[in-house]
């Protein structure tokens, strides 16, 4: 037995096939394969269990891996004390000290991925604000995180004089006051404290046993002692009680992106002073990078948590628009840099994908209707979806929240620029865009255009961010981004879709590629199938939902068949197809197996005679991509039969493929058309881009 084989063992279990595990181990399939077999002959176990699904692990192997697992990760402890890596760089140490506060988790966490490959020993604490001042005094932390307010100011500021500490102002919040969405005073646009009278109150109790309030800046509200007080130690405790009862608790008014989904949500509290959120070190020594890099991030986290957290549907609305308008009015700017991704892709892409890259007035018109069409939908987000109440009195709700942070990667349409930006934003989540080489001049005028938009509404740029590095790195960083993208969704041909699905170890939803179908049965009124069939394949041809494939029952192949290729051969349109399609015109090429499989996106189809419709079904589940696809037939029973057997995202009778897309839906603009069946499938408009969550509501229900 050799650590290799182990190596190899527990690449399987993380990859969940032998292919995979070869593919990421840069071997071949059959060394591996070798590899078990004679691990499995020397212990007399089967470690694996091979079938038609792949590989699974026995009771056996699943007890082998365990052992693999710990011996693997006690060698590469042993290496790194006592072998090659003593002889490395020195890892590099950071700590942070901070009083409980999401934004700075958020940014330590951020901080960890620029870390990256490089060896490093970090560490985070949350403490109360005397235990951060003591680690940055007695240097157990390199940068405090910590709140001062009018009232405390002096005092805290003479306790940081006297051990030679400094305060730097991060940003100045209000205080506002937690409850959940139903509370009695949600709604209201600011309370005061006298309207608090008769709430229970839920303090956060410190290591030390204190009680203070949920974000550890209870000094600077000032609250008289409430008579009814709810003592916590944990933070999803105290949002549980929040959520579930009437009680309050005070604080700077920053929420959590997980809470940004009205479960709970915050009002200004009027008469009390400022909360000067800062950082603190040591006043004779020079932030470090690391510190100065921190303190970055923190600001962003700043900048973003409240504007995610705080805009009522009404406020969303507004930025929408202001995005749709400052889309038109940097029209010309958006045009000059469109021009330059034109003259650079003029000989390396196909004329199908310049008519993609290519932009125009009218272009730009329409993404700027998209964005309010978008705008006047109704907010998806704290929707609820469902709701009953179970016999011992727990009322269960089901309640649309925003997924978080959305990555949406894509290739030379600069129109998706703004519409994903639009819908993510109207879905209450980030967005972050990773265009191709061949439009990020067009890509980056047009964020240009949208941050204009968010800064006019004192937003941060960051809620629509743009890689600019275009490179396959930055592609795979995305799909690797575990914590950070919450979903990435691929746009584009089958080679990215594809690498996107089988390299990408965060949630992904597949937009496929599109080999649509027309298929015209023998019952079928010709005078509408011609039509379909021009405005499926022509309309547009560089699109997903174009027609690639014809299928033409016998019974009206040689009325239909002469007439349709007719029509398509004047307009340019290259045939492949099967013996009886070629007896119509000689220009006809013979089709393959590949071409039933392609999607051309190119004036070119593939043509096929078929006896039934059954037959029709048939060809379609085996070779289309799940895209899109059509019957013309007037016979009830066959189109019945068509669109239940059909196993594609939209099926159509007697209408063009070409319909499937968000506007045409009524689902304003699209993000992407799912080919897959979990979670959102076809167009993707706003619902698709929120999840849910139970909401349960009881009065001390127990579980016997």
């Amino acid at each position: 037995m050799t650590f290799q084989q182990l190596e190899y063992i527990v690449e399987i279990s993380k990859c969940g096939s032998i292919n995979k595990a070869a593919q990421k181990l840069f071997l071949s399939q059959s060394g591996i394969s070798t590899a078990v077999r004679e691990l499995e002959n020397e212990l007399g176990i089967r470690v694996l269990a091979r079938s038609n699904r792949g590989v699974e692990f026995t009771p056996e192997g699943k007890e082998f891996l365990s052992y693999a697992v710990s011996l693997l990760e006690q060698k590469r402890g042993i290496e790194s004390l006592y072998g090659e890596a003593r002889n490395a760089a020195a890892p590099v140490r950071f700590s942070i000290s901070c009083q409980r506060y999401p934004f700075a988790v958020d940014a330590f966490l951020r901080l960890l991925r620029i870390a990256g490959e490089n060896r490093f020993r970090f560490g985070l604490r949350e403490t109360g604000m005397d235990g951060v001042i003591d680690d940055v005094y007695d240097h157990r932390a390199d940068v405090g995180v910590i709140c001062l307010t009018d009232l405390t100011e002096k005092i805290i500021c003479r306790l940081l004089d006297a051990r030679e500490l400094e305060f730097h102002e991060l940003a100045a919040v209000c205080p506002c006051i937690y409850v959940r969405g139903g509370h009695p005073l949600a709604g209201r646009s600011s309370v005061t404290e006298e309207e608090l009278d008769g709430y229970p109150y839920v303090a956060f109790e410190h290591d030390q046993g204190v009680a203070s309030d949920f974000f550890e800046e209870y000094p600077m509200v000032s609250l008289k002692k409430p008579a009814k007080c709810i003592s916590v130690n944990n933070r999803a405790t105290a949002m549980y009680v929040l959520a579930s009862t009437d009680a309050f608790t005070s604080g700077s008014g920053l929420l959590s992106e997980g809470l940004a989904d009205g479960s709970v949500v915050t009002i200004p509290l009027l008469g009390k002073t400022s909360v000067h959120l800062g950082w603190i070190h040591i006043r004779s020594s020079r932030p470090s990078p690391l510190t100065e890099q921190f303190v970055r991030l923190l600001e962003e986290a700043l900048a973003a948590k409240p504007a995610l957290a705080a805009l009522s549907t009404e406020e969303k609305k507004a930025v929408l628009l202001s995005m749709a308008d400052a889309l038109e009015a940097d029209t010309p700017a958006i045009l000059a840099a469109n021009a330059l991704d034109l003259a650079a892709a003029q000989d390396t892409i196909s004329p199908v994908m310049q008519d993609r890259l290519r932009l125009t007035q009218g272009r730009i018109a329409d993404m700027a209707a998209g964005g309010r069409a978008v705008a006047a939908l109704p907010d998806p987000v704290g929707r609820t979806l469902a709701s009953h109440t179970l016999p011992n009195g727990l009322q269960v709700n089901k309640v649309s929240v925003p997924l978080g942070v959305i990555a949406i990667i894509y290739e030379s349409r600069p129109n998706v620029t703004s519409d994903a930006a639009s819908l993510t934003f109207q879905a209450g989540s980030v967005c972050v865009l990773r265009g191709g080489k061949e439009s990020i001049h067009s890509n980056t005028a047009i964020v240009s255009a949208l941050h204009k938009a968010l800064t006019q509404h004192h937003l941060p740029t960051a809620l629509v961010s743009l890689v600019t590095d275009t490179t396959r790195a930055s592609a795979d960083e995305l799909m690797q981004a575990v914590g950070y993208i919450d979903l990435l969704i691929p746009r584009g041909g089958a080679g990215l879709i594809r690498s996107t699905v089988e390299n990408a170890t965060v949630p992904v939803i597949e937009t496929g590629t599109g080999n649509c179908h027309v298929y015209v049965d023998k019952d079928a009124d010709l005078e509408k199938a011609l039509p379909i069939l021009m405005n499926a394949k022509t309309q547009r041809t560089s699109v997903c939902n174009a027609c690639e494939s014809l299928l033409i029952h016998r019974a009206v192949a040689d009325v239909f068949g002469p007439a349709a290729v007719k029509a398509l051969l004047e307009k340019g349109v290259v045939i492949h197809g099967d013996e009886t399609a070629r007896t119509w015109d000689s220009r006809i090429l013979p089709a393959t197996e590949e071409d039933y499989y392609k999607e051309y996106l190119a004036l070119e189809l593939s043509v096929k005679v078929v006896d039934s419709a059954e037959e029709a079904i048939a060809h379609i589940n085996k070779y289309s991509t799940r895209h899109s696809d059509c019957i013309v037939s007037e016979n009830y029973t066959t189109v019945k039969k068509f669109l239940l057997g059909v196993d594609s995202a939209c099926v159509y009778a007697n209408a063009s493929t070409r319909f499937s897309d968000g506007f045409e839906f009524g689902l304003g603009a699209e993000i992407g058309i799912s080919t897959q069946k979990l979670h959102a499938r076809g167009p993707m408009g706003l619902a698709a881009l929120t999840t849910y969550k139970y909401v349960v509501l009881g009065e001390g229900q127990v579980r016997g």
